[in-house]
């Protein structure tokens, strides 16, 4: 996978945990257990569709300097 792939990739797989940010905030605060819960297994599918990437990228990156 070229760099510039698995860089774009990475950036959408960021994009996706950030968007859970507010929701884990508050739920936290708010000791929501069943939202937690919910977005944990969110959280994890995002993870489990993007892990390859993620995994090729850090097993072999590509450094220019």
């Amino acid at each position: 996978m070229a760099s510039k792939d698995a860089g774009s990739k990475i950036k959408l797989l960021q994009q996706q945990v950030d968007a859970k940010d507010a929701a884990m905030t508050k739920a936290i605060k708010d000791k929501n257990k069943a939202e937690l819960e919910s977005l944990n297994n969110s959280l994890n599918q995002i993870w489990t569709s993007n892990e390859t990437v993620i995994r090729n990228y850090d097993a072999n990156p590509i450094w220019t300097n």
